[in-house]
Formats: structure tokens, C-alpha cells, sequence
């Protein structure tokens, strides 16, 4: 901004002041091929540039800049400021956002969790577990209750299976005894416990 600047001024080609703002100083005339038409310098708590202005590699003049340090280092502490200030608001805004959004997936996945536990305690598979949303979460519960769907079909088909095995062989005259490896009797049919006992 122009509010540090404390000397602007433009040179012509030959050397010649060719506009000026700020205080006037005394400034000599500078030829075209001067050495020190580009330089940066320190001097008298004050910053001191100078540029040519050059187009198509033809030198027009140059420009002749003085800033005071001071101004330039009120402006630096204040961008380093504005910076540190918009980096914690930045860093709240997404911390604020990751723990939303970890309540967000966590307490489904959680509540999913508990719920698998209390399957495997009890052993009751006709359980469901319900959402209001259509999301990601949505569809996981949706595939965990076909899952227990179709486990708790295969449980009744199975107890169903055994009960007509065991109807059909409690129902055959001969004596049925089953022994495991060991040959330690696991199991028989209602012929062979009347039999035995």
C-alpha cells in the first residue's frame, strides 16, 4: 500500500527525474548504463529499490523506491498475526468437524458392535437393528439384517432337520448307538435307551 511507501520515483531512459511523489530529495542524475539501476539496500532505517523499466529488452528508465523499515515490519508482524489467527480458526473449525463427524460414524459402528455381542452371548439371531438415514451406515445395517435373516432361516431349517432325523430314527425297531472316536457313546435312539436301561 502506498501508506509505506515514503519516496516513489520514475526515471526517463536518460537518467532525468521523470515523476516523483513523497518528499523531495536530492537526487543525481543517473546515466542509462549505470551499475546501480538495480539494487536493494539498506540505508538510514530505510529500504532503498531501484528497478529498470525495460520492454522488448529496451530500457525505458527505472523506478527508484524508499520504504521505511519500520512501516515494513508493522506490516509483517501484522500478516504474521492475521496468519497465526486464521491457522486457529482454521485448526478449531476442523477439529470441531472431526469429532462431529467421528460421532457421526462411530456411534452406529459402535452401537453395531454391542449388538453383534449380545448375537454371540445369546444366540438369538432373529434381532434387527434399525437406522433413520440412507447412507453408507444405512446400507451396512441393511446387509447385517439379511445376514441375521438368513442365518436365523438356516438355524430353523437345521433344528427342523434334526427334529424329523431324530423322529425317524427314535421310530426304527432296530438299536441305533452312536460313539465317537474314542468309542464313547454320544448318543442313541429311544429303542436302544429302553434296551439298555
Amino acid at each position: 500500500s502506498s501508506s509505506i511507501i515514503h519516496t516513489a520515483i520514475v526515471f526517463d531512459r536518460l537518467g532525468e527525474v521523470f515523476v516523483t511523489t513523497g518528499p523531495t530529495l536530492d537526487h543525481p542524475k543517473l546515466s542509462t548504463d549505470d551499475h546501480t539501476i538495480n539494487y536493494t539496500k539498506f540505508k538510514n532505517d530505510m529500504l532503498h529499490i531501484r528497478r529498470p523499466i525495460e520492454y522488448n529488452n529496451i530500457l525505458y528508465g527505472s523506478i527508484y523506491v524508499i520504504a521505511p523499515i519500520h512501516s515494513l515490519k508493522e506490516q509483517t508482524r501484522t500478516l504474521v498475526l492475521m496468519m497465526i489467527f486464521i491457522t486457529g480458526i482454521i485448526l478449531l473449525i476442523s477439529t470441531l468437524l472431526a469429532y462431529r463427524l467421528q460421532k457421526i460414524i462411530s456411534k452406529p459402528i459402535t452401537k453395531l458392535t454391542e449388538i453383534t455381542s449380545h448375537i454371540s452371548k445369546s444366540g438369538d439371531y432373529s434381532i434387527n437393528v434399525s437406522t433413520d438415514g440412507s447412507d453408507e451406515i444405512a446400507v451396512l445395517y441393511d446387509s447385517f439384517n439379511e445376514m441375521m435373516q438368513q442365518i436365523f432361516i438356516k438355524e430353523k431349517e437345521r433344528d427342523k432337520a434334526e427334529k424329523n432325523i431324530t423322529n425317524i430314527i427314535n421310530s426304527m425297531p432296530s438299536i441305533i448307538v452312536g460313539v465317537d472316536t474314542q468309542r464313547k457313546v454320544t448318543h442313541w435312539h429311544s429303542t436302544a435307551e429302553k434296551i439298555i436301561n
